[in-house]
């Protein structure tokens, strides 16, 4: 969404610190987006599509949650799920216990992989 009104508003010919201001974000960050994704053979122009699809590209695979990469962690998680547990206290819980970091929202993201999702207790 953010690549699409980029183009937009550069298409409408606002700078790049016009477009940040508007964006809320770093003049460099809109420099660095429009310098990575604005090609010769483009005639110079920004394609929000075509960006987005390049940025996809460079990101590589994404990388394996936490708790579908250590069983103990998911069943730890899926019990506290079981007795009601919201993910922020979960996550909480979870940080004095070592050095594994895991957020709320990464209790509650869905995997990638259908198998390891942890599902919510009905």
């Amino acid at each position: 969404m953010e690549r699409r009104r980029i183009a937009s508003l550069r298409g409408r010919g606002l700078t790049i610190r016009e477009i940040a201001g508007l964006l809320g974000r770093a003049p460099s960050t809109v420099s660095r987006e429009l310098r990575r994704n604005s090609r010769p053979h483009n005639y110079g122009r920004y394609d929000a599509d075509l960006a987005h699809h390049r940025g996809r590209e460079r990101a590589g695979r994404p990388r394996r949650s936490k708790l579908s990469t250590d069983p103990d962690l998911k069943a730890e998680v899926q019990s506290k799920l079981d007795m009601e547990w919201s993910p922020e206290q979960i996550a909480a819980h979870l940080r004095p216990a070592g050095p594994t970091v895991l957020s709320g929202t990464s209790v509650t993201r869905p995997s990638t992989e259908p198998s390891t999702k942890v599902p919510r207790a009905a």
